[in-house]
């Protein structure tokens, strides 16, 4: 904690981020705990983020699954590559296969997990295992943390030595401006038509600084027509990427009954 709170004030400095007035013209001053260090901020933010239900199921989209699948056949797809790279027969743990109580492990649905964060705690054992307190921890759920290293967290990250350090860490605001860049490419991709996206060379550049270390070109959307979900869906028989989204289609009626369906902003093709 020691360590994050120098960051933090050396981060005041350069980025001029308000900080707690040292002058005091009272006789009692209340010393108030650090925010990020109390509970009730924790407790709130946990609040907060399991009411955004919608990134998930975005991201679930995007990856071409229903959004009712399981934990276990989430992550059964997602090293399904990496197992058949390394010619591996393992797999994820519990399943329909498991024996016993492992049968149903991991089966509620990835979407039924509402929230990103749950306290635990467990014993803190001594060098001779014996206990002698209590360790309390903030967990992340499985199905978050690779969303969140999805959106760009892991960008930053590098291991070239730098100011005689190992590697770059990645500051906690470059962290936020990252995943912002990978929110607006997700919604993009899964939320926006594709007559509303400007023509792009395979990113949008906006008029802001770029949060990548070792750039000084403006912050990009990352956008690739191929992971559009119209795209990826196959939901437009191969002509999604000159027609917008069906989404935004209407249906052609003949005398009340529904004959085909035709984009709402664009004429039909010959």
């Amino acid at each position: 904690m020691g360590e994050h709170r120098r960051v933090l004030e050396k981060g005041a400095t350069g980025t001029l981020l308000p900080e707690a007035s040292t002058a005091t013209n009272d006789i009692n001053k209340v010393r108030f705990e650090f925010v990020p260090y109390t509970g009730l901020w924790w407790d709130t933010a946990m609040h907060n983020t399991q009411k955004c239900p919608g990134i998930v199921k975005s991201f679930l989209l995007q990856s071409g699954v229903a959004d009712d699948i399981s934990h276990h056949d989430f992550f059964t797809m997602l090293l399904r590559p990496y197992l058949e790279h390394k010619k591996r027969n393992d797999r994820v743990y519990g399943g329909p296969q498991a024996p016993g109580i492992h049968k149903n492990a991991w089966k509620m649905p990835v979407l039924d997990v509402s929230k990103p964060f749950e306290f635990c705690s467990r014993p803190h054992l001594d060098v001779q295992s014996q206990p002698v307190g209590v360790n309390v921890n903030v967990c992340m759920s499985l199905v978050h943390y690779v969303l969140v290293q999805g959106l760009g967290v892991t960008k930053d990250w590098n291991r070239k030595a730098h100011d005689n350090a190992s590697f770059v860490s990645c500051v906690h605001i470059r962290n936020v401006s990252h995943m912002s860049l990978g929110l607006i490419s997700l919604l993009l991709h899964t939320c926006c038509e594709k007559a509303m996206i400007p023509a792009n060379s395979g990113h949008l550049l906006l008029p802001l600084p770029s949060p990548d270390f070792n750039t000084q070109s403006p912050a990009r959307i990352e956008y690739d027509s191929r992971l559009h979900v119209d795209t990826s869906m196959h939901l437009m028989q191969g002509a999604s990427d000159s027609w917008p989204s069906t989404r935004a289609s209407r249906p052609q009626t003949t005398g009340g009954s529904s004959t085909s369906t035709v984009p709402a902003f664009c004429s039909t093709p010959a």
